[in-house]
């Protein structure tokens, strides 16, 4: 009966034997749980859900390679600040305009490719004239233009733009911070206006090439540098180079940081500015804060977004992101993956997978991130902790069912063991079919058919009932497995559903077999008094047992599975339960064994020849002996 429920459809777990069907979640039993899991992930991070763990991790990677594989800033590029000393200098920000213009006057001598100021100028001054004949003198001047916080545009004054008209480029300074403020984009066009960095290289790009014209070496090698792709789609994902260095000297690695004051005041060596792009803004504290990787508290300035920006044009270098469709492949991949390698696993497995696969995805984007591409970080090890979730309630869900049902047949220790050594059964959706050595026990009631008669049919269902759980819980207490009811008959086997393989665990499912026959006639005779109590007929039985070889296995079809117990074992018990109809009805017990089974039995309980007959099927003579009270 166990066995027919186990293959009925009353069972939907994925393992159990429905082998004709071939159903996808007969196939991969993980599959669901991993479509779920990666289906839930994609949807969170489709709604930024994930968005604040990614951004996390992209402060990470920068850290990371920072310490791990650091890049330099392109050395092509300077940062004039105006910084705290400069301010002490000069005093209080905003400037005169003057200083502008004798900065460029200063940076002439120096033949910068291009000067850019990311310093609004959108009011008029009486120093405008000066400075926009000094854009002029230039001729490789870039200006901002930005807005108000408001979406009121800030553009150039005309009293710079009219005189000056021709002899300059601009560019718009818009930033892109995420909600936790740090700037990862950078726009490069506002509709088609470019942004600060895109006019800046172009500034550079033609500066150059009219040097080339002058036949400079030095401008030469510069522009065969300037061979690289068009400038991408705004916005791009910025790949910052590492952390802002402090006002000094050129580095090697670094980016260059002059004082304005000291560059104005020509007290720098304007060589290292030579064919540089030099941009202009304000470093000083509290005046344009922009958090970056490497700077969240204290921030560091707006000029580093646009020299971050600049740097990424020149070396082809903006981070690349995965699209969204090839993120839910990832997921799915990660998913199913994982459920491939977990399912049936233990606890131990599922936390080694959880806690290893964070380090090396880490790992793996890392190694992407080196290569220019951002890979999702936080998303794919969320699928992987929720597809092991979702597998852990779904093997939980599978057992629970399991063990509902082998609990009306089956010991719960029982249970738990099959549970936890499934695989040994359970092969490519099906029992496997094994061969063991068991004791097979046949009872039947005596005198059924009359009692069938008299009773109505709802009585005798009650009292058959009443009857089959008395002897089930004994079968149960002493190991054995139901393996079917026939009519009013059971058929116990004890030594299944796993091969015994020692000597004394065979002798062990022999004694087992016998305890359980005395302790159902110690409760038969309290269930027979409680019948005539509830004036029921009482019930007379007979047991036969048998130890040997069998085949265990499923039978059936797509419609209905069996599994259950076949062999010349299980027709020798049932033939040996038959002869038990010639005991005398004032025996102690009504048991009859056979000779194998008594040979493991003999020096537990007393025994006594009943018989030596032939059964049908069976050529030698087969010894069949009473178990009588007593030890033997």
């Amino acid at each position: 009966m166990l066995w027919q429920h186990l293959g009925g459809r009353q069972i939907k777990s994925s393992w159990l034997p429905r082998p004709l069907s071939q159903s996808l979640e007969q196939r991969c039993p993980w599959l669901f749980a991993s479509l779920a899991a990666a289906g839930c992930v994609l949807g969170v991070t489709l709604l930024g859900g994930t968005a604040f763990l990614e951004q996390r991790g992209y402060n990470l990677l920068h850290q990371l390679r920072s310490h791990l594989n650091p890049i330099a800033w392109d050395s092509r590029i300077a940062v004039v600040a105006i910084d705290e000393a400069s301010l002490d200098e000069y005093g209080r920000f905003p400037w005169s305009r003057q200083r502008y213009a004798q900065l460029l006057d200063t940076l002439w001598a120096a033949q910068p490719a291009a000067v850019s100021f990311d310093i609004l100028m959108s009011e008029a001054t009486p120093q405008d004239g000066q400075l926009a004949q000094a854009i002029t003198d230039s001729g490789n001047v870039v200006l901002a233009e930005g807005d108000d916080g408001y979406g009121n545009a800030l553009t150039i004054s005309e009293t710079i733009t009219a005189p000056a008209e021709g002899a300059f480029v601009t560019g718009h300074v818009k930033n892109w911070p995420d909600a936790d403020g740090v700037s990862r984009r950078a726009g490069l066009y506002e509709a088609d206006f470019p942004a600060l960095s895109v006019a800046t290289l172009d500034t550079y790009r033609s500066s150059l090439e009219n040097t080339q014209r002058g036949r400079s070496p030095l401008a030469v090698n510069d522009l065969a540098d300037l061979e690289v792709a068009p400038v991408p789609v705004s916005p791009v994902w910025l790949n910052w180079p590492g952390p802002v260095p402090q006002v000094g000297p050129p580095s090697a690695s670094s980016l260059t940081v002059f004082s304005f004051a000291d560059v104005a005041e020509d007290r720098v060596d304007l060589a290292a500015l030579q064919n540089k792009i030099v941009l202009v803004g304000v470093t000083a504290a509290g005046f344009d804060p922009l958090r970056t990787p490497f700077h969240l508290d204290p921030p560091a300035s707006g000029v580093y977004l646009h020299a971050a920006a600049v740097d990424n044009l020149l070396n082809q270098r903006f981070l690349n992101r995965m699209p969204g469709v090839y993120v839910g492949v990832l997921l799915l991949g990660v998913s199913g993956l994982t459920g491939y390698i977990l399912y049936g696993r233990g606890a131990r497995a599922q936390v080694f997978c959880c806690l290893g696969f964070p380090l090396v995805w880490l790992g793996l984007v890392y190694g992407g991130f080196t290569m220019q591409w951002w890979l999702p970080l936080a998303a794919p090890i969320g699928a992987v902790w929720l597809t092991a979730a979702g597998l852990q309630l779904q093997i939980q869900r599978d057992k629970q069912q399991l063990m509902n049902l082998f609990a009306m047949s089956v010991a719960p220790e029982m249970a738990h063991l099959i549970w936890h050594r499934k695989q040994e059964i359970f092969d490519r959706g099906e029992l496997a079919a094994q061969e063991l050595v068991a004791t097979v026990l046949f009872m039947d009631i005596r005198g059924f058919t009359t009692i069938a008669e008299k009773l109505p049919s709802g009585d005798l269902l009650d009292w058959l009932n009443e009857y089959f759980e008395a002897m089930t819980d004994c079968i149960m207490a002493h190991g054995g497995v139901v393996d079917k009811y026939i009519g009013d008959a059971i058929m116990a086997v004890f030594g299944a559903p796993f091969p015994r393989t020692q000597p004394e665990q065979i002798q062990q499912d022999a004694i087992a077999a016998i305890q359980a026959s005395l302790q159902m006639h110690q409760k038969l005779a309290e269930l027979n008094q409680h019948f005539i109590d509830s004036q029921r007929p009482p019930v007379a039985f007979g047991i036969g047992i048998h130890t040997g070889a069998l085949v265990a296995g499923t039978v059936g079809n797509r419609y209905r599975m069996n599994y259950s117990m076949f062999g010349d074992t299980v027709n020798v018990a049932a033939r040996i339960e038959k002869m038990t109809k010639d005991l005398p009805k004032t025996a102690a017990h009504q048991i009859l064994v056979s000779a194998t089974t008594r040979g493991h039995i003999k020096n537990h309980f007393k025994t006594q020849m009943f018989c030596s007959t032939a059964l049908r099927g069976r050529g030698a003579e087969t010894l069949v002996y009473v178990v009588e009270p007593g030890i033997g």
